[in-house]
């Protein structure tokens, strides 16, 4: 129930700040420089890759209980999800597509298909998860919905890349999960 209400609060600030109605929750000069659409030559910060490795491992355990191969690990894959959760943090933004913030309004950039091809050619998907702490509610989040199931549990992806970013607004902490699949 917790993640479904903390889901629920996700797409509505989502909703607020696209429809430009919202303030910027913080501002974060600590992150890399993100303007436009990522070029696939970024190397964003890997500070939190044990939350990233955790839940690749929570993946794959719930790949091998469904009988289903194991993802591997692919580093174009994961600077993707890394720069993409780091860029929604920056931006103040929860979408797989990608937005700079000008002038306190949203604009698009582009699309999670012209992003995730220019670090790997043969990126298929991605999922995004904010405001849960821990890898369990991720995955519990992305296998109630059916896109991201779908990305999960997939047989046709053998590839994947993990993203994990948090930041700090009153005392509280928001974290951004993105899993960006593909194939070999």
């Amino acid at each position: 129930m917790k993640s479904f209400f903390l889901k629920r609060i996700g797409y509505f600030l989502l909703l607020i700040q696209l429809a430009g109605c919202g303030e910027l929750l913080f501002e974060s000069d600590e992150l890399i420089s993100h303007q436009g659409c990522a070029t696939g030559d970024e190397f964003p910060s890997s500070e939190f890759e044990s939350k990233e490795l955790n839940l690749f491992d929570q993946i794959n355990a719930l790949r091998a209980s469904e009988g289903l191969a194991t993802f591997t690990w692919d580093e174009g894959l994961v600077r993707s999800a890394r720069y993409h959760a780091q860029d929604m943090a920056k931006d103040d933004y929860f979408n797989v597509d990608t937005y700079d913030r000008v002038d306190g309004q949203l604009e698009l950039q582009c699309t999670l298909s012209e992003r995730i091809v220019r670090f790997n050619q043969n990126a298929k998907g991605e999922n995004i998860a904010f405001l849960l702490s821990s890898p369990t509610e991720v995955i519990q989040t992305w296998l109630d919905e059916e896109g991201f199931r779908e990305n999960l549990l997939s047989p046709v992806y053998q590839a994947v890349g993990i993203g994990y970013y948090s930041v700090t607004h009153q005392s509280k902490e928001i974290q951004y999960w993105v899993m960006d699949v593909g194939i070999r």
